[in-house]
């Protein structure tokens, strides 16, 4: 039950996020005045929102991504939070360079 409670909210959250960011889409095209939005464009608008929270809805929930969004965000620490960072190494097959003897190069002949 908890996780269908998380997965509604990342939903409900992304529809309005959604909404929200069409919305300023054509606020910053316009350069943030309403009025200046031709009527076709106002009309439009609404039906290309609608199309596009229907479509993402309808390829989120099937391949689970609203899940996974909530296994990322969490605010508990995981089993990956307690692993110590990798190490950078060369391939075996890389020459050793710290291994070879250099000269020292002085600056004055």
């Amino acid at each position: 039950m908890k996780k269908k409670l998380k997965s509604g909210i990342f939903v409900v959250s992304d529809v309005i996020l959604l909404g929200i960011s069409f919305f300023m889409a054509y606020l910053i095209r316009f350069d943030f005045v309403f009025d200046a939005i031709p009527s076709s464009f106002k009309q439009t608008m609404g039906a290309l929102l609608v199309i596009s929270i229907i479509s993402k809805i309808l390829v989120f929930i099937p391949f689970k991504l609203y899940r996974s969004h909530s296994t990322c965000r969490s605010l508990h620490r995981t089993p990956a939070h307690d692993r110590k960072p990798l190490q950078p190494s060369a391939p075996r097959s890389f020459p050793q360079y710290s291994r070879l003897p250099f000269q020292q190069i002085s600056a004055v002949p």
